[in-house]
């Protein structure tokens, strides 16, 4: 419906951002990242910065 409004809430845990390092072994880097939420990539309604701290 036009003009509707709903609040959700997101959960992410640093597991969730794992990547392979050059050893192939799953790892979490320390640093910032930027969670984007919106209908397409050039229509991006809110954006968090969010930081890991190691």
């Amino acid at each position: 419906m036009p003009n509707q409004t709903k609040t959700v809430k997101l959960v992410i845990h640093p597991e969730d951002l794992e990547i392979l390092d050059k050893n192939m072994n799953w790892t979490v880097e320390s640093g910032k990242f930027n969670i984007s939420v919106g209908s397409s990539s050039v229509d991006i309604k809110l954006t968090q910065d969010i930081e890991i701290l190691k």
